[in-house]
């Protein structure tokens, strides 16, 4: 691993050196393409290898759609509006309170500033809000 810049905290710094093969996230469990092929990350400011990324194909397509498909007719689907709110509106809450943990990887992943990831992430959580609130919105 790369020599870790000053600019990132120390909680960044920890989760940067524990970073792991990354799987996809399909019908709420983190899995293996199922191919179980991976590709290798690499930090683009450095060149140097991250980690290793489950390689999807058109089989994970299919079993993802499925699976949102199965949640947006069955429990999600059936979720009142609200509380579909308040699912969105956690996420932003949860962006927002683990910015200085997020915007380091984000930083590590793309090679662009820790000053300009930190921006990124939190319009991420703004992003969560307002597509909430337009949601709500247009179902009233």
């Amino acid at each position: 691993m790369s020599t870790l810049r000053n600019d990132v905290s120390e909680d960044g710094k920890k989760i940067i050196q524990n970073i792991s093969t990354i799987q996809q996230y399909i019908n709420g469990e983190f899995v293996d393409s199922s191919s179980h092929q991976t590709f290798t990350n690499y930090n683009p400011y450095t060149n140097e290898p991250i980690n290793e990324v489950a390689s999807g194909n058109d089989r994970d397509i299919d079993i993802a759609v499925a699976a949102a498909k199965k949640a947006f007719n069955g429990e999600w689907g059936r979720l009142p509006i609200q509380k579909r709110m308040v699912y969105l509106n956690k996420i932003a809450d949860l962006i927002d309170e683990h910015i200085e943990e997020i915007a380091p990887l984000e930083s590590y992943d793309t090679g662009l500033p820790l000053k300009q990831t930190k921006k990124m992430v939190a319009r991420a959580a703004q992003n969560f809000r307002f597509y909430a609130e337009m949601v709500s919105s247009t179902c009233r």
